[in-house]
C-alpha cells in the first residue's frame, strides 16, 4: 500500500517544482508579456472607442434611412412629390452604400476584437 501512495504523490510534487522553476526563469519574459498585454489592452480600448463611434454612426444612419423611407411612404400625391421622390431616390443609394460600408466595417471590427481576445488569452 505504501508504494501506491508514493507514486500518487510523486507527479504532484514534480509539477509543483516545475511551476516554481518556470516562475524563476521567466521573470524577464513575464515582464515583457505584461508590457505587451498592457499595450494590447490600450490598443483594444482605442478600438472599443472606434467601435462605439461606428455603432452610434450606424444608429444615426439607420434612423435617417428610416425617416427617409417613412417620408417616402407617407407622401400624399401633390405638386412637389415628384421632386421629393427624385431627391429621396437620389439620396437612397448613397445611404444604402453607407450602411453596407458600415456593416463591412463592423465585420472587420468584430474580427479584430476576436483576434484581440485570442491574443490576450494567449498572453495570459
Amino acid at each position: 500500500g505504501m508504494k501506491a501512495a508514493m507514486t500518487i504523490g510523486a507527479p504532484h510534487e514534480s509539477t509543483e517544482a516545475d511551476t516554481t522553476d518556470f516562475g524563476g526563469d521567466s521573470r524577464p519574459q513575464t515582464a515583457w508579456l505584461e508590457t505587451r498585454l498592457r499595450e494590447e489592452m490600450r490598443h483594444s480600448a482605442e478600438k472599443d472607442i472606434q467601435i462605439q463611434n461606428m455603432q452610434e454612426l450606424l444608429a444615426k444612419l439607420e434612423t435617417r434611412i428610416g425617416s427617409l423611407e417613412g417620408s417616402l411612404q407617407s407622401q400624399k400625391p401633390g405638386a412637389n412629390t415628384a421632386w421629393e421622390d427624385e431627391r429621396l431616390a437620389a439620396n437612397q443609394p448613397s445611404l444604402l452604400e453607407k450602411s453596407r460600408e458600415i456593416s463591412k466595417l463592423q465585420q472587420q471590427l468584430a474580427e479584430e476584437l476576436g483576434r484581440r481576445k485570442a491574443a490576450q488569452y494567449a498572453v495570459i
